[in-house]
């Protein structure tokens, strides 16, 4: 089909009536005439899934009662991103009258309705939706949202809010990487049975643009795989593309294993030094994280870790100073990227802070030289706290890998991905801590022992030597493939 028929046949679908039986295919249909009052969308990409909920959405604000109704995402942006342009797209279509407030993320329709678009990604965020009334709700990318944000968000926030006009839910998603949380157990687990469940993929979108410009289906997967270098059976691809609920732990970004990972008992006994890492968010929030380590132990754990929203710089200095009193840190590193460097310098100037600027060259390389440590258990942290979770949410960004040359990519919060503050504070503070330095008494090292002992000042002096190099102009930071020595 040319770029004529298609227009030709947009023309003529302008002049439908606005339908769900016009507008939808079979299964995003059935979702939407459903009288079902919970349901859960498990679809994989390009499978048609936002526009199903546009589509609903739309339907919903024209109808009586005039009620507001409501979409959630991980961020503000991300849902301007995601579906703020379907919403506007047919809301000119069909001439449906509806008038965009790009401030607040509103669609007023003629009749009253209200189509609002929020984010979720703190505490702060969700609040604001607390008390207010809606006849339907869609949570979407629900894998991507944290659990102590989601359930509170799920619980104690949206169902109240729905509660007057017994309103509908929808939760809308992918598969998750780790098969765990609220989002998997509520089309797996033990949520599911009180949930109507939905779920198709990119094979069902007969409304795909490169379907309709007359591409088969198959042909599209198989540019997909051979993009990023996939078989049929990577997991990946199974669950972004075909839905498919499997465990894909190598596509989060972060190496944390439950089984390997994870702090079991009290702090042990001895003499700890600790490091500070802090991430200073601007639309983010702000996160302390204590990393430490005791003498003749190589290992460095997650002591505690503080993360808060739109808190300004003097709430930001007094959090640092009562972790400060309670474990007299070697050192505080700080993030001073994004305009930071001003926060930077008050907390120094006024607050008498002694702070370091985060090291940030080749993150790529240091995110791997830390996985290496979680794998090998010298990265430990407690199974509940922020970063352990987070872990499990922040994926690698594939596209970008392919353009870097295999560098690792954290996926954007623009293309869907969870973005967490905890973790870059993590990787801040881990990277000035010199537990790796710690002498193993010799009588207490086994043979293996020392082998990793030897393997662990290897890896790190390796990347000390880069960063090193780094510094020096020796080494491009564009390629760390080989030495640019001087003459």
């Amino acid at each position: 089909m040319n770029a004529r028929a298609i227009a030709e046949l947009r023309a003529e679908r302008a002049r439908l009536k606005f339908t769900p039986e016009a507008l939808c295919f079979g299964p995003q249909l059935r979702a939407v005439r459903s009288p079902a009052k919970r349901k859960v969308l498990k679809c994989g990409r390009r499978s048609g899934k936002t526009t199903a909920v546009a589509i609903k959405l739309l339907l919903e604000a024209q109808q009586p009662p005039v009620v507001p109704v409501l979409y959630v995402t991980l961020t503000r942006m991300n849902a301007k991103e995601i579906i703020w342009g379907d919403l506007l797209d047919l809301n000119e279509r069909f001439k449906l009258g509806g008038t965009p407030n790009l401030t607040d993320l509103t669609l007023y329709m003629p009749n009253g309705g209200e189509i609002k678009l929020r984010g979720a990604n703190n505490e702060r965020e969700t609040a604001k939706i607390r008390g207010k009334k809606f006849k339907f709700c869609a949570v979407d990318e629900a894998q991507s949202i944290p659990d102590r944000i989601l359930s509170p968000l799920m619980r104690d926030i949206l169902g109240p809010t729905l509660l007057d006009y017994g309103g509908e839910l929808w939760q809308v998603g992918t598969p998750p990487p780790v098969r765990a949380g609220i989002f998997f157990e509520s089309y797996a687990g033990k949520l599911a049975k009180s949930r109507e469940q939905h779920g198709w993929t990119i094979r069902e979108n007969e409304r795909l643009p490169a379907r309709l410009a007359g591409k088969d289906v198959d042909e599209i997967l198989r540019s997909v795989r051979e993009e990023y270098g996939w078989g049929e059976e990577e997991p990946t691809y199974l669950r972004e593309y075909l839905g498919q609920d499997i465990e894909d732990l190598e596509a989060l970004l972060y190496a944390w294993r439950d089984s390997v990972c994870t702090w079991i008992g009290p702090q042990p006994t001895g003499k700890w030094h600790y490091i500070f890492g802090v991430d200073i968010g601007f639309d983010d929030s702000d996160a302390i994280a204590v990393l430490g380590w005791r003498e003749g132990e190589k290992r460095v754990y997650l002591v505690d870790e503080a993360v808060a929203a739109e808190r300004d710089v003097t709430d930001l200095a007094n959090a640092i100073k009562a972790m400060q009193a309670k474990y007299n840190p070697l050192k505080i590193v700080i993030d001073q990227g994004g305009g930071g460097k001003k926060t930077v310098a008050e907390l120094v100037r006024r607050h008498g802070l002694s702070l370091e600027p985060a090291e940030k060259s080749d993150k790529s390389g240091f995110i791997r030289l830390m996985n290496a440590d979680m794998r090998k258990g010298n990265l430990l942290a407690r199974a509940d706290s922020i970063w352990a979770g987070d872990c499990k949410l922040v994926r690698k960004d594939f596209d970008a890998m392919a353009r870097e040359g295999g560098k690792l990519q954290e996926l954007s919060a623009k293309k869907g991905g969870f973005h967490s503050d905890i973790c870059d504070a993590v990787l801040y503070g881990w990277r000035a801590c010199y537990g790796w330095a710690e002498r193993i008494p010799e009588a207490k090292a086994t043979g293996i022992e020392r082998e990793l002992q030897r393997l662990d000042e290897w890896e790190r002096s390796e990347g000390l030597r880069i960063e090193a190099a780094q510094r020096r102009g020796w080494l491009d930071d564009t390629d760390d493939a080989g030495w640019n020595t001087p003459d």
